[in-house]
């Protein structure tokens, strides 16, 4: 926020809005890992593409597929509150923004703890660098997605429901160098509004 909002306003707003997403939200998610060789993951159809994604899992031996989603029950909420009052629609969007990240964050929890032998890479979605969003359909068909938690992708290749994840997480036995997480590795950094602010984006 700018300095010249009420913040005792949106505060109020980001509470009610807060147990309102609660209680339409249906977290779901949906993982696999497979072994992982020169950009190839074994006895599966989909293909990793780009050079990015393949630069991000160099030295790992294994991948983690996942996706999450909040349901459509959070959809249909930031519908309604969007077409009643702007504030309540912006708010309900950016706390389910907030809390789908934090169902990511629970996977690569979950991931550590059943594999706490290796090292493991941030994750690395569809879109990011030059890894083509249009996979995200043959990413959700492996997963069985579509049957399994009602997670789909548009013919533009755009996830529904909207406040859902895909994302890669790269299992290695060595330690993974540092520099390959940040601005420094990352296509976007001369273009990103971010850095152009004097922040970053959190990857």
């Amino acid at each position: 926020m700018g300095g010249g909002e009420d913040k005792g306003k949106i505060g109020e707003t980001l509470d009610r809005c807060e147990k309102l997403l609660l209680d339409a939200a249906s977290p779901k998610y949906l993982c696999r890992v497979f072994d992982y060789r020169d950009g190839e993951l074994s006895d599966c159809a989909l293909c990793l593409e780009g050079a990015d994604i393949r630069a991000h899992l160099d030295g790992c031996c294994k991948a983690a597929l996942f996706c999450c989603t909040l349901s459509s029950g959070a959809d249909t909420l930031i519908r309604r509150l969007s077409a009643t009052d702007m504030l309540d629609g912006m708010a309900c969007d950016a706390l389910a923004s907030a809390a789908v990240e934090q169902l990511c964050d629970f996977v690569c929890e979950r991931l550590r703890e059943e594999y706490p032998q290796y090292f493991h890479t941030w994750r690395f979605s569809p879109g990011y660098g030059d890894m083509p969003l249009s996979m995200q359909s043959g990413f959700l068909s492996v997963l069985d997605a579509p049957r399994k938690i009602g997670l789909c992708a548009s013919e533009s290749s755009l996830l529904t429901p909207r406040k859902s994840v895909t994302a890669v997480v790269g299992l290695s036995e060595t330690e993974i160098p540092a520099k390959r997480r940040g601005c420094l590795s990352c296509s976007m950094a001369d273009r990103c509004r971010f850095r152009k602010e004097g922040t970053h984006c959190g990857l």
